[in-house]
C-alpha cells in the first residue's frame, strides 16, 4: 500500500495490486483543519496488530492515526 498525504488535511491510500484508490479527509472526519507537515508514519499505535498510519499537522498541532482497515480516525 503507498500513502500520500496532502497538507490541505487529504491523506491518499494506493492499493499496489488492485490499484484500489481510497481517500481519508481528515477535516471531513474530525470538522478541524488539517494541515499535514510531513510523510506519514506506520506503526501499531493500540497494539490491535494492525497498522495505522500516523499524520503530523502543524497548524494547529494535531497527530492523527487512521486505522488502515476501516479507514477510521483514531
Amino acid at each position: 500500500m503507498v500513502v500520500v498525504a496532502n497538507n490541505n488535511g487529504k491523506v491518499y491510500f494506493i492499493d499496489g495490486k488492485t490499484r484500489a484508490k481510497k481517500t481519508v479527509d481528515l477535516f471531513e472526519k474530525t470538522g478541524k483543519a488539517h494541515l499535514i507537515a510531513g510523510a506519514p508514519a506506520v506503526g501499531d499505535i493500540n497494539g490491535d496488530g494492525i497498522p495505522e498510519v500516523v499524520v503530523q499537522t502543524n497548524i494547529p498541532q494535531y497527530v492523527s492515526a487512521i486505522d488502515v482497515t476501516n479507514f477510521n480516525v483514531l
